[in-house]
């Protein structure tokens, strides 16, 4: 026979998930960028979804990143199970700066924001490719780093 409190460890679990979850973006800066870039309405543009991206503090988000691309601006959002403290994200390209780095002997596109310079996005630079594909002569790659 269960006892009642068998009955509570589901509720132990989400709760301790999303607290994990939402000091994640806390740590990594996602909850920051949000703080000026949370989306508003939704996005209509291009999507590459379950793809990974790494944010301050060696924070990696791997493969649960929705991530796309317009002429307007960038978007970003993660899988459902991950929502806490992650809203959805839109980050004009006025305020964009790209530039490619070495982490660890491998090439990234670095993205920095002009609202949020403390919180880089990185990604890799296939993925740099059809963004900036999708947001045309928008795209803010800096030339000679």
């Amino acid at each position: 026979m269960e006892t009642p409190s068998s009955y509570l460890v589901p509720v132990y679990f989400i709760a301790w998930w999303c607290f994990i979850v939402y000091l994640i973006s806390v740590l990594g800066g996602w909850r920051r960028l949000s703080e000026t870039y949370r989306l508003a309405g939704s996005f209509h543009g291009k999507i590459w979804r379950f793809r990974t991206v790494s944010l301050r503090w060696r924070t990696r988000y791997g493969g649960c990143v929705n991530i796309g691309a317009n002429p307007l601006g960038l978007y970003l959002s993660v899988l459902f199970i991950f929502r806490p403290g992650h809203p959805a994200l839109f980050i004009p390209w006025s305020d964009v700066s790209v530039r490619e780095v070495r982490l660890w002997g491998a090439r990234r596109l670095e993205m920095r924001f002009r609202k949020s310079e403390a919180v880089p996005v990185r990604i890799r630079p296939a993925l740099g490719r059809l963004l900036a594909e999708a947001a045309g002569e928008n795209w803010p790659l800096e030339r000679g780093h």
